[in-house]
């Protein structure tokens, strides 16, 4: 066998290979879709009632931010007036 026939050979043999690796991959993940779709939609369900809780959360935040700065104020302008 020549050179060429060898490494065509090889090369026909990985394409092979490449194509059952392919192939099986595909099937497990095929077989993991109704567990998939479950995950999906569970993300979806968290994701629905976590947003309005992040932003709840910050909203709480910016309004004791702004608390704290106004109470530091009174502070101030009470330590400057004595």
């Amino acid at each position: 066998m020549s050179v060429r026939g060898r490494i065509v050979s090889v090369l026909g043999l990985l394409l092979a290979l490449g194509a059952v690796l392919v192939g099986v991959l595909g099937m497990q993940i095929w077989r993991q879709q109704p567990e998939l779709t479950s995950a999906a939609k569970q993300v979806g369900d968290i994701a629905d009632h976590g947003v309005p809780l992040v932003l709840r959360t910050k909203e709480i935040k910016a309004d004791l931010l702004e608390a704290v700065d106004v109470y530091a104020g009174l502070v101030k302008s009470a330590l400057v007036s004595r």
